[in-house]
Order: C-alpha cells, then structure tokens, then sequence
C-alpha cells in the first residue's frame, strides 16, 4: 500500500490520481501507487471516509446567520444530491463590483475567504456550482463572473487539508495489506498559497489607494459608478 501527495506529479502515478480538483486548481493532489488504492480512495471518498478541505476567496461578503460562521449547500448535481459546507475565514476589501454574468455580481468591494468541504456527493466541480448557488463565485471562475485583474489566471481555490479514516476490513476489502494500524486517520495539511495573501494584500491596497485620490474612488464598470463606504 502506498500513497503520496504531489504538487507535481511524475509518471506513471498521473493514471492514479484521485480524480479531484480542476486543471486551474492548486493544493494537494492524492496519488495511489496502484489501482487497488486509488478504488480504495474512491470508496472512502464516497462513503465519507475521505474527508477534503478546500480553501477559496470568493467574491461578495459571504452573510452568515447569527451566532454562525457555516453555511451548507444543498444542491442535486446532475441529478445526484450533493451538500457542501462552508465555514468563514476571513473578510477583505477589493475595488468596486465590477461587471455581472448569470446575474451574479463581483462583490461591491469585498472578498470572503472560506473553507469549503464536500459533505455529499463527488462531482469535481461540486465547490465551483455550490459557491456560485450560494451567490458568491469563486475568484477566478471566468464562466460565472468577471475576474479581478489581479488574478491572470488560475482559480483561488486550494485543496489544503485531507483526512483519510481508515479500518483493517476497509482495506482488506480492497486486498490490501493493513500495513497501518487499523482505527487510524491519515492527516496531511498544508499552508494556504502564499499567492491568496498577496492578491488580498494586493487588492486592498489599491482601495486605500483610490480612497487617497477623490478623483478615483470611483470606478466605472459597464456604465456604472461605485463609491466605497468603509463601516
């Protein structure tokens, strides 16, 4: 039994790779050495064994209930149901709210960093339509909305954290050997990019710097003026 996690990864361990995240994603990337395992994930991921923790910065101000800092989605994906948690991070300001499609908008000034796990379903794109049914895309999600122009390329979405809970029937139901103590739970974290701080940094300097010059704190998308007002 083996498993590694790669932020590039090398062949011949690309044809076993837990189908997770999209192309333009960063973060872990769980490898099996051999089919037996990557069926061994799967059947974990699906019954909730595996466990994955996304970090994103989505546009608009996330609004939480009170006493809350969660929401969950619940919405069926290609008529599969599927659920997904998000818990607040952090807030953070950006310039204006720039321009709409589907009639989502860009965040009139703010940014919310959050934590997303799936708690149902697989779909690989299930983080991408549950934060746009929550009315708040993912940053760099050019289908759903108008990137910011600090970000060129890529989504802000990182697979930074996975918990893999595992028993001796569970992986002998796969013919795998228990070479790892049976009850346990395999724990990998990683930081946040350091790529999501700069553009945080990055995007609130620029408003300070517009709020330092009259004459260009507003800013003008599809015919429209937006001025900032700080609370």
């Amino acid at each position: 039994m083996f498993i590694a996690f790669f932020f590039f990864i090398p062949r011949p361990f690309c044809d076993f790779r837990l189908p997770l995240l999209p192309k333009s994603s960063s973060g872990l990337i769980p490898v099996a050495k051999t089919p037996s395992f990557l069926q061994f994930l799967n059947t974990q991921r699906e019954t909730g064994g595996l466990q994955l923790i996304y970090r994103i910065i989505v546009h608009g101000k996330v609004q939480f209930d009170k006493d809350s800092v969660e929401i969950t989605i619940s919405f069926p994906i290609h008529h599969l149901p599927a659920s997904t948690k998000f818990s607040f991070v952090k807030y953070s300001r950006t310039r204006g709210s720039g321009s709409a499609k589907g009639g989502l908008r860009n965040g009139d000034g703010w940014l919310t960093t959050l934590n997303a796990i799936p708690i149902q379903g697989t779909h690989r794109y299930q983080i991408h339509l549950h934060s746009k049914e929550l009315g708040h895309p993912i940053v760099g999600n050019v289908e759903h909305c108008i990137p910011l122009s600090s970000v060129k390329k890529g989504l802000l979405l990182c697979l930074f954290e996975l918990k893999i809970s595992y028993s001796s029937d569970s992986l002998e139901e796969q013919n795998l050997t228990p070479s790892l103590d049976s009850g346990k739970m395999i724990h990998i974290k990683i930081d946040e990019p350091e790529r999501f701080e700069k553009i945080r940094k990055r995007e609130e300097h620029w408003v300070l710097e517009e709020l330092s010059h009259p004459s260009k704190s507003s800013i003008y998308s599809s015919g429209e003026a937006v001025s900032f007002i700080f609370f």
